[in-house]
């Protein structure tokens, strides 16, 4: 596996390339301590694998390895050991020395439910005539896929394991904008039933990309972006503004942060217009993480997450950074409160 090379080892190909993905979603892990950073990688690597077990197997020809897989995980997860005939899952070897070889503990045993519904999350929603009918709807796909994939990362704390699903939430909202063109050339949309029929738009216009040229269509994305998104955005404030979370969630949540405002930023600059988006996106992750490895280079790459920090924070939760400071001043003392009673464990 390559410094950010997540994909999985299996013989297929993904449906598109996801290299340049990757490393925009971890390129930060890079200035994580080695044995923290390792830690990171592979926990993010066989969550991805799973992604992509599901997508190969229900999205672009049915086969049934990823059933298997999955039915491999029950029998771990009933048995606390991997079954005889299951060994030559590797990943199921991980997985039972992480969670099953050790004494159990709350962090862990939420980690074993997060992925155990993030197991299932791919059975329900990777194949192709999925349709959302509500928000409710779309809000519960993302938890249970995203919130879930953010409760399986490691050094989890067990005061913001429910925050940390709320982040997922919206990673994974900002990840649906990221992939709207890609998404419509498999024929997939997950914008609700209830939200198109409220600005009048069709399904197979939106997978057509013929919607541009629709006033509607711009109604419905200033609704998503300025209406809806800010809703679920509030979610996340507990876990954007902690302090007392660890050293490399405290990294990964402010890159994520940086990279939520630039598909924002870039959307809007394209005019809400998806099928031009991704030319001009991927052209600014490529400047910003070669920017961001010339830095890792000469040792300023954490000067510069201090530097943006609070600005980005302020754009992402839209507050003043004076409220930004009285909130996380205020947050600081009640974890002062919390951290004078016992520690729970973190899981690594």
């Amino acid at each position: 596996m390559g410094v950010i090379d997540l994909r999985s080892s299996q013989t297929y190909e993904a449906v598109s390339d996801d290299r340049l993905k990757d490393e925009d979603n971890a390129i930060w892990v890079m200035d994580l301590p080695s044995d923290v950073r390792q830690t990171w990688i592979k926990r993010i690597y066989w969550l991805r694998w799973v992604d992509r077990l599901a997508e190969q197997e229900q999205v672009v020809y049915q086969g049934d390895r990823f059933k298997t897989f999955q039915q491999a995980w029950q029998r771990l997860r009933e048995l606390g050991q991997v079954a005889p005939q299951d060994h030559h899952w590797e990943i199921l070897s991980y997985l039972a020395q992480l969670w099953f070889q050790s004494s159990p503990n709350p962090v862990t045993e939420a980690a074993i439910q997060a992925w155990d519904s993030y197991v299932e999350a791919m059975a329900v929603y990777h194949h192709r005539d999925l349709k959302i009918d509500t928000l409710a709807d779309y809000e519960q796909m993302l938890e249970r896929i995203a919130g879930s994939f953010f409760q399986c990362f490691p050094y989890q704390q067990p005061n913001h394991l429910q925050a940390a699903r709320f982040f997922g939430l919206v990673d994974q909202f900002y990840n649906n904008l990221r992939d709207l063109r890609e998404d419509s050339l498999q024929g997939l949309c997950y914008f609700p039933e209830e939200v198109l029929d409220r600005f009048n738009l069709r399904r197979r216009d939106l997978l057509a990309m013929s919607c541009f040229n629709d006033p509607n269509y711009f109604s419905l994305m200033e609704f998503w972006i300025e209406d809806y998104l800010p809703q679920i955005r509030r979610k996340t404030i507990r876990l954007a503004l902690a302090n007392d979370l660890h050293p490399s969630w405290k990294q990964m949540r402010d890159w994520c942060i940086h990279r939520y405002g630039r598909v924002e930023r870039v959307l809007k600059q394209c005019g809400y217009n998806f099928a031009l988006f991704p030319e001009q996106y991927w052209q600014e992750v490529r400047r910003d993480l070669a920017h961001y490895h010339s830095l890792t280079r000469i040792g300023k790459a954490a000067e510069v997450h201090r530097a943006y920090r609070i600005y980005g924070m302020a754009r992402f939760l839209k507050l003043s950074p004076v409220t930004l400071n009285v909130l996380e001043t205020g947050l600081k003392a009640l974890e002062q409160g919390h951290n004078h009673r016992p520690p729970g464990k973190g899981l690594s």
